[in-house]
């Protein structure tokens, strides 16, 4: 927007200006040659893994560490030692 409004200056200006070119997006047959973001895809996939094998991992060993915490807990704060 703000480029099309200099372009109109200049030319109200009388300068010679041109367009500023706007980006062209690749034909459908040249998308299938494009590699340039597919390392990011694989970088995404491989984290979403980790941290799902970690998410699992973390609920594996909490609920045991949790319930061992919660009875200790309860030896120590019982009123007959």
């Amino acid at each position: 927007m703000l480029s099309h409004l200099i372009w109109k200056i200049h030319s109200a200006l009388g300068h010679a200006a041109r367009r500023p070119s706007i980006p062209r997006l690749l034909p459908p047959r040249n998308l299938l040659a494009d590699e340039g973001g597919a390392i990011y895809v694989e970088y995404i996939v491989l984290t979403l893994f980790v941290a799902i094998g970690f998410s699992v991992a973390v609920i594996g060993i909490g609920v045991p560490l949790l319930q061992m915490f919660r009875m200790t807990q309860l030896f120590l704060a019982a009123p007959v030692p």
